[in-house]
């Protein structure tokens, strides 16, 4: 399942945004810069992924990152054991995207994302996808993987 919404939050919300922010693991309790926007996202995704178990996220930014063909997992995991553990979903948000070519969110059935400020995407486990080449603009995007079990942030990539 892919699913889109826009127009999230009211611009002075997106302004507020630090895409600057390093890549964390957070319990649903704990406190941080993001915790109200993260909350809001995750809140959207519950109301089509099943949330029932879900304790934590994390979350991290790309600007103008263009990663190759993936699926969002714990590459922790993957890189100790060889074992793919896969998020209850995963949430892409563009809090800002200005003038942009090329960047689009590509997954394997074919379905191609532009991003626009403001515009939510959510996707279900093991789904592969990537991010086309930008010629031109830029991109900031926020992604959050939502967990039902404590992930360790990756030090090493496979």
């Amino acid at each position: 399942m892919i699913l889109v919404t826009d127009k999230i939050f009211y611009p002075q919300t997106l302004e507020q945004i630090d895409s600057t922010c390093p890549h964390a693991f957070f319990t649903n309790e704990d406190s941080h810069t993001h915790k109200d926007v993260c909350t809001r996202l995750l809140t959207n995704a519950s109301a089509y992924f099943n949330f029932n178990n879900q304790m934590g996220y994390d979350v991290w930014f790309h600007r103008n990152g263009t990663p190759g063909w993936h699926q969002d997992r714990d590459e922790q995991t993957f890189w100790e054991t060889g074992q793919s553990h896969f998020p209850i979903c995963s949430i892409v948000f563009y809090p800002y995207v200005e003038n942009l070519i090329g960047g689009e969110l590509v997954f394997k059935n074919n379905m191609r994302i532009t991003p626009v400020t403001n515009r939510l995407v959510m996707f279900g486990p093991g789904l592969e996808h990537k991010v086309t080449p930008i010629e031109s603009g830029e991109r900031v995007s926020m992604n959050i993987n939502a967990w039902n079990s404590r992930v360790k942030i990756a030090t090493k990539f496979s």
